[in-house]
């Protein structure tokens, strides 16, 4: 019987991959895996670390909604000069959707999720800005914009 790419990735994860737990006020948790770079299984190493990363965001994203409490953020944008257009879209999205607002301005309810922000005014160079609500807990983007 033949092992999918998922099934061996899996593995190829089990095999170079340790579990640390850490002890919190009497309290047991289970960290992110920490990868080893010897050994790796033939042709698996870098497919075992896409699936490893993809496995942290996910707790990274469960973490941020415990902590949260909620599975929408606001995210404010402020631009120098004010009244520039913003554009948005999650990772992954094929289009931007344009927000109605002008800077400065806050987009409400935004799912928790990775966002492209776009903001761009007529005689100026379009500015582009990942957002991350994981990892950066200040959800305010401030972008200077440059004359062309």
């Amino acid at each position: 019987m033949s092992l999918s790419s998922y099934e061996s990735a899996l593995i190829s994860i089990e095999r170079t991959a340790k579990h640390h737990l850490l002890e919190d006020e009497g309290q047991l948790a289970l960290s992110s895996f920490v990868m080893r770079t010897t050994e790796p299984a033939l042709g698996q190493d870098n497919l075992a670390r896409e699936v490893a990363y993809a496995m942290d965001e996910n707790e990274l994203a469960f973490e941020t909604a415990s902590q949260s409490r909620s599975l929408v953020f606001d995210l404010r944008i402020e631009s120098e000069p004010q009244g520039a257009k913003i554009a948005f879209k999650r990772r992954g999205d094929l289009t931007y959707e344009q927000n109605p607002d002008a800077t400065n301005a806050i987009i409400d309810s935004l799912p928790l999720a990775i966002w492209r922000i776009k903001v761009s005014m007529a005689g100026f160079e379009e500015s582009e800005i990942i957002h991350d609500p994981f990892r950066q807990k200040d959800h305010t983007i401030r972008v200077s914009l440059h004359r062309k």
